[in-house]
């Protein structure tokens, strides 16, 4: 996506990935499928089952790749982003992706 400049929807894609392997693995650890989509309240939830302190520089993370989720709401305007932003949306959802492998053992 980012190649042929629809940067919003490479963000939107990064989320997604970062949301279903957060869901994956509170899956894995208490065998309940959550049922929302709010970043934050997964990553924290994950860390609550495996009782783990939670870094604060994932929930940053985790609320900036929230404001990518909404654009699949009729109503939702997206908001505008640039190659520096969806190259940032995309590090971001590496790094929840590796934590999330390094804390959870599929």
């Amino acid at each position: 996506m980012l190649e042929i400049g629809e940067y919003f929807i490479a963000c939107f894609n990064a989320e997604q990935a970062a949301q279903f392997i957060l869901k994956a693995a509170l899956i894995k650890v208490s065998g309940a499928k959550p049922y929302t989509h709010k970043f934050t309240n997964l990553i924290r939830m994950l860390h609550e089952a495996i009782v783990k302190p939670l870094n604060e520089d994932l929930i940053k993370d985790c609320m900036l790749l929230e404001t990518k989720y909404f654009v699949r709401y009729p109503d939702a305007e997206p908001t505008p982003t640039g190659l520096e932003e969806a190259e940032i949306c995309l590090k971001i959802a590496e790094r929840i992706v590796e934590h999330v492998k390094s804390t959870v053992k599929f």
